[in-house]
């Protein structure tokens, strides 16, 4: 009996962090691109998709002297990487209440879904397997 209560604690245990797991993890950017001097005037996250594909990622966009650079935190230091414009297809924001919403929900849905699995869990342990009537 002191095994079970044991598992139960590590299960609770595991969905709380796989709950905050789950709501730190999810960003959303802005459908809408913006220009290189919107997303300096913003000071937000910033997705940058170029013409061959790649995708960067980078905490701000910063400019000195009509040069732009990427700001990636390395370390807990910021490394300032130079953004070559000719190659930007489209510059993304950070839309960090939709990332809050998207996060939030996706972690309860999980919280929900283990929920239901340890309950009927226990109503197996309870009273015997499953059966069907047939």
């Amino acid at each position: 009996m002191r095994y079970m209560k044991n598992l139960e604690n590590c299960r609770i245990v595991i969905v709380l962090l796989s709950f905050l797991m789950l709501c730190q993890s999810c960003r959303v950017y802005n459908q809408d691109g913006v220009s290189l001097d919107d997303a300096v005037s913003q000071e937000r996250r910033v997705k940058i998709k170029n013409k061959d594909g790649s995708v960067l990622k980078y905490k701000r966009i910063e400019s000195i002297e009509g040069v732009y650079y990427g700001l990636k935190k390395k370390k807990g230091e910021l490394i300032k990487t130079p953004i070559d414009t000719e190659l930007i297809k489209k510059v993304r924001l950070h839309n960090k209440a939709l990332s809050i919403v998207y996060g939030a929900t996706i972690g309860f849905a999980v919280v929900l879904i283990a929920s239901i699995l340890v309950a009927i869990n226990n109503l197996e342990i309870l009273s015997g397997p499953l059966q069907s009537p047939n």
